[in-house]
């Protein structure tokens, strides 16, 4: 008689769970918004320059700023006037439909993971769970997903188990 044993697997991967946010923008806001973070000095004077050339010229290619420590510290002023842009206002203002989702490689591995060996104890594949830093951020999307998407907040408490990660700000 042999006896059925479950078998489980640990993966472990650099700790980053983020929470990303996506805009669609007109081309003619864009240059407007990157003219606003030139001038409240968001970003150091490297990134400024890159984005007062999509202030002069518009987005003409894919543009990744590298930011340094001290940035970071900026980039919840910058989110937040993206999302209502009141100081100074947009000279057309529009709606800015915010896309927030999941990023970072282990976190998307980690709901990758959990959807795969969602079929039951007769799956083969691995149960995963996510283990590492979760951002404040985080926090906020899931609560959001409570109301606007119930089941995957259901598989969110699964796979980002608050006593599994350490918050970060």
């Amino acid at each position: 008689m042999t006896k059925n044993v479950v078998k489980k697997n640990l993966v472990l991967s650099q700790p980053q769970l983020t929470i990303d946010h996506t805009f669609m923008v007109p081309t003619d806001t864009i240059s407007e918004i990157c003219s606003v973070f030139v001038n409240k000095v968001y970003f150091s004077e490297h990134n400024r320059n890159d984005l007062m050339s999509i202030s002069d010229s518009g987005l003409q290619r894919d543009v990744k700023l590298e930011l340094d420590p001290s940035e970071f510290t900026h980039l919840e002023a910058a989110l937040n006037y993206v999302k209502h842009p009141a100081d100074p206002p947009l000279k057309d203002p529009v709606q800015m439909k915010d896309v927030t989702q999941i990023g970072g490689n282990p976190g998307i591995f980690a709901l990758r993971g959990y959807y795969l060996g969602a079929g039951g104890l007769g799956s083969s594949l691995p149960i995963v769970r996510y283990v590492g830093l979760r951002p404040k951020s985080y926090s906020d999307f899931e609560i959001e997903r409570r109301t606007e998407d119930p089941s995957l907040y259901e598989v969110l408490r699964k796979v980002f188990r608050e006593d599994s990660c350490a918050s970060i700000k």
